[in-house]
């Protein structure tokens, strides 16, 4: 089973004869699939002894094994806030009623779940 999307690419084809310059519109036309099952991902974590490579795969485990902490707060949990593709939505259009619909951005594209990273 796949995902199967069009697309075209509208642009404009320029050339110079001369001193004359000529402009045409030119559209290409793209199918894009992809498959809804998603593989299992490998990852390379460059620069893992600094800050970014440690944090990410802290943020995983933490989020992965469920890890709580207490601060003055109270107990605070792991979450995927930060994560552009965890964390936010995308208004998918507009509902009969002329209220926008909105869907996680996760939910568009298969994805792999962070916490299945092993």
């Amino acid at each position: 089973e796949e995902i199967t999307a069009s697309y075209k690419y509208q642009t404009t084809k320029t050339w110079r004869e001369g001193n004359n310059v000529y402009v045409s519109p030119k559209e290409v036309k793209y199918t894009f699939k992809t498959k809804r099952k998603v593989p299992k991902v490998g990852v390379m974590i460059v620069g893992l002894s600094g800050n970014n490579g440690s944090t990410v795969v802290a943020g995983i485990i933490a989020n992965k094994e469920k890890i709580t902490w207490k601060t003055k707060e109270g107990i605070q949990a792991p979450n995927y806030w930060g994560s552009l593709t965890q964390a936010s939505t995308l208004r998918l259009g507009t509902l009969d009623d002329g209220t926008n619909m909105w869907v996680p951005f996760k939910n568009i594209l298969p994805m792999v779940d962070p916490n299945s990273l092993e």
